[in-house]
């Protein structure tokens, strides 16, 4: 009953998630993750709004085994954003493990951007898309060189065939153990997604600073953890974009024997949690805008 209410109001604020795997969700699922969520739904496989419970990758239509489906960023993201926003968030999850940017242009037999348009327009009918949620790379490390053009490729046409020329995009960074060359993998998440950031307007990255493995050193995939605060990332950075007024700031107070110092030590920083950080993506250039 609630997703026809819904649907009715053509109000919710929709959000396109697609990628590999870590998008898919590779983080192993506790019992909790499949309880549904407050705010949150999720596109269904008939393309209608459903409550969101996990896996939310389950109705790709170009998914991988369902067992193979566990938590990603999208639970946090969603959440995240309903609770800051008070808005409905209706998912479009739609990833498959292990493709490539290359399987993801227009046109290709692979149908995985036929198809994350399709289910991107369905969604649309019951609100507005508002970003693009991408996370994907861990195929494309071994060749790097391609990957900024295929990708400028891709969401330029996205915005056409969407109808939506300014449509946000976020990218993420992968992990940075040594899954694999660890200097590709650096090159990937400082200089190529950088660069992506840099020539597609309305770009925005997040960081993978701190995201932890879900198993061996060669596993490229987050922990459930790691998924959890990684879809948090995604969600403050489209909030700073879409939504600037939600943001509040906090103030740590240092205890007076841990004040830090000026000698280069960053350690002095650490009992500063997480959560008090400002990055880089809360930032605006606004130089000249204000009087003085």
């Amino acid at each position: 009953l609630g997703s026809i209410l819904y649907a009715r109001d053509k109000n919710m604020d929709v959000y396109l998630l697609i990628g590999q795997s870590n998008m898919a969700g590779r983080g192993y699922m506790t019992a909790k993750d499949s309880i549904p969520m407050d705010g949150v739904w999720l596109l269904d496989k008939n393309n209608k709004p459903e409550i969101a419970a996990g896996p939310l990758n389950k109705y790709s239509t170009i998914r991988k085994e369902l067992v193979m489906q566990q938590v990603g960023p999208g639970e946090s993201f969603g959440e995240t954003i309903h609770q800051m926003t008070g808005r409905q968030v209706l998912l479009v999850v739609n990833a498959r493990g292990g493709s490539s940017i290359k399987e993801w242009q227009k046109g290709l037999p692979s149908h995985y951007y036929a198809d994350a348009l399709t289910r991107a327009k369905a969604a649309m009918k019951y609100g507005k898309l508002k970003a693009v949620i991408w996370h994907q790379g861990e195929s494309n490390v071994k060749d790097l060189k391609a990957y900024p053009s295929l990708f400028s490729t891709m969401i330029d046409n996205l915005r056409k065939d969407l109808g939506i020329s300014d449509l946000p995009v976020i990218v993420g960074q992968i992990g940075q153990w040594n899954w694999g060359d660890s200097t590709s993998i650096n090159s990937f998440n400082t200089k190529v997604l950088p660069m992506i950031c840099k020539n597609v307007k309305n770009c925005h990255m997040v960081s993978s600073n701190g995201l932890t493995r879900r198993a061996e050193m060669k596993d490229p995939h987050f922990s459930r953890d790691s998924q959890i605060v990684l879809g948090k990332r995604y969600a403050d950075c489209l909030l700073s974009t879409l939504y600037p007024s939600t943001l509040k700031y906090k103030v740590f107070q240092f205890a007076d024997d841990k004040i830090p110092s000026i000698d280069g030590n960053v350690e002095d920083w650490n009992c500063v949690p997480e959560s008090y950080a400002l990055t880089e993506q809360d930032m605006k250039e606004d130089e000249g805008k204000h009087k003085h």
